[in-house]
């Protein structure tokens, strides 16, 4: 993980805490080295998990696959997966497996998961050049064989067009996820602005926010709004678009009414009429009338 965490990776972080199968600790942010570095997450089976069936409510095919420790990275649709981050993921396995060896029995209980919003040229590069094999899995999942540590796949852009009730759709390219996912995302996002969190290092938060809105049925997005609300931003033809000629004169007052007449109209009004309306309103129409007539 780069310097500053993006929105997606603090609410996937989430996600993965909240969703996990009880047998695994979800821990964001983990250093790698003095040098502050920071892998995305690590997930550590419990020694003392009895629930072995248990397989969370999000990536449920993954966790079985994992051993006592995983590193975890994932690469958003927005920053995407960028040449070297392979690499980078396999440095930080070893670096975490020479730090931690007095705690794992031996290479087999480190794995490294890379999670992707949609897989890319340059993922597919990066394989190649480490000389990887590719084997497949479960839609959305397959093995990257040819390390010293088991390494895994996810394209989330597979995954989730397969199971669209995932949570972790909300994090896949071109996102599709479900009502309930959404709820949970805007759940989350409200108790943030309520701690009053400094979202200046969340990367995309305002992306995020739009694509909620942009799941809402239109009614729901217009909900609680004023009516000078749902209309700001729009030109006045636009405002009267699809309307009855007599609703949009509608609440207009007789005088008000007039003023609402095209010039072509105005220009038929006898004088007698016209003297007869506030004043305001016979200075406009007087001179609506006499630009008309040059």
């Amino acid at each position: 993980m780069g310097e500053r965490r993006t929105a997606w990776h603090y609410f996937l972080g989430l996600l993965l805490a909240e969703k996990a199968p009880r047998g695994f600790e979800v821990l964001a942010e983990v250093p790698v080295t003095r040098a502050l570095q920071h892998m995305d997450w690590l997930l550590l089976r419990r020694a003392d998990a009895t629930a072995r069936s248990d397989h969370g409510e999000t990536l449920v095919a993954l966790w079985p696959m994992l051993p006592a420790a995983t590193i975890a990275e994932f690469k958003s649709a927005t920053r995407g997966y960028r040449d070297g981050d392979l690499h980078r993921l396999v440095g930080y396995g070893h670096q975490y497996f020479s730090a931690e060896e007095s705690e794992l029995v031996d290479e087999s209980s480190l794995a490294l998961v890379l999670i992707v919003a949609a897989r890319n040229a340059a993922l597919d590069r990066d394989i190649v050049r480490i000389g990887l094999r590719e084997r497949a899995l479960d839609a959305g999942y397959a093995r990257l064989e040819g390390l010293t540590f088991a390494m895994l796949l996810v394209d989330l852009a597979v995954l989730t067009t397969r199971d669209r009730e995932d949570y972790v759709a909300l994090f896949a390219a071109a996102p599709h996820a479900s009502t309930a996912a959404w709820s949970w995302w805007y759940a989350r996002y409200g108790s943030l602005k309520e701690a009053r969190m400094d979202q200046t290092n969340l990367e995309d938060i305002e992306v995020m926010a739009r694509e909620f809105l942009d799941s809402l049925p239109l009614e729901q997005r217009l909900a609680g709004l004023r009516p000078e609300d749902r209309l700001a931003g729009l030109r006045p033809e636009d405002r009267l678009a699809g309307l009855r000629p007599e609703d949009r004169l509608a609440g207009l007052s007789d005088a008000d009414a007039v003023l609402a007449l095209p010039d072509t109209v105005l220009v038929g009004l006898s004088d007698a009429y016209v003297a007869t309306l506030p004043d305001g309103v016979r200075e406009q129409v007087t001179r609506r009338r006499n630009a008309r007539a040059r």
